[in-house]
C-alpha cells in the first residue's frame, strides 16, 4: 500500500471504504492487491480496474459507507457481458469492500512513514470470516491490524 493511500485513509473520515482486489481469474484489468479508496464526495484514490468492474465496486462501497459494513463482491467479465465495450477482459475479480472508519492503524502507519521509518500493515481476517457467498461472517468480521515499526513493536 503506498503512502498516498495510507494518508488518505488516515484522514478519510467515517465514509472511507477501502476496496482491495483479493483474487483474479482469467484476464482481469488489475492484479490481486490493487486498491482503491472511496470517500463520499471526494475523488477516488487508486483504481481496481475501471469500467463496469470499478462501477460495481463504487456502488458496493457507497452501500458499505452508509451502513458501516464490509462485504465481498465478485465481478465476472465473462460470456455475453464481456462482449460489450465496457468489459473486455474475460475474467473475474473478487474484491473486499472494507468500511475503514477506524483509521487508527493507518494513522499509526502514517506517523511512522512521516518520520522516515517503515511501516507494515497487518490485517487478519480470521476464523473463516470470509464467506465466498459475498458477506463477512457476522461473528468474527474484520480484525483491524496495526502498524509495525522496523523493530517489530506494534504501534497502535
Amino acid at each position: 500500500m503506498d503512502a498516498e493511500l495510507i494518508a488518505a485513509i488516515a484522514g478519510g473520515g467515517k465514509t472511507a471504504v477501502l476496496v482491495t482486489v483479493l483474487e483474479t481469474k482469467g484476464s482481469a484489468p488489475r492484479h490481486a492487491g490493487s486498491k482503491m479508496l472511496f470517500r463520499q464526495g471526494k475523488p477516488l484514490v487508486g483504481t481496481v480496474g475501471g469500467g463496469r468492474l470499478e462501477a460495481a465496486a463504487i456502488a458496493s462501497a457507497e452501500s458499505c459507507a452508509k451502513g458501516g459494513t464490509s462485504t465481498l463482491i465478485e465481478v465476472e467479465m465473462l460470456g455475453e457481458e464481456a462482449l460489450g465495450q465496457d468489459m473486455i477482459c474475460g475474467g473475474s475479480s473478487l474484491m473486499l469492500i472494507e468500511h475503514a472508519a477506524d483509521a487508527s492503524a493507518y494513522k499509526a502507519a502514517k506517523s511512522l512513514l512521516d518520520t522516515g521509518r517503515r511501516a507494515l500493515m497487518v490485517k487478519r481476517i480470521g476464523g473463516g470470516a470470509l464467506d465466498r457467498g459475498g458477506a463477512l461472517d457476522r461473528g468474527g468480521a474484520l480484525d483491524r491490524g496495526g502498524a509495525l515499526d522496523r523493530g517489530g513493536a506494534l504501534d497502535r
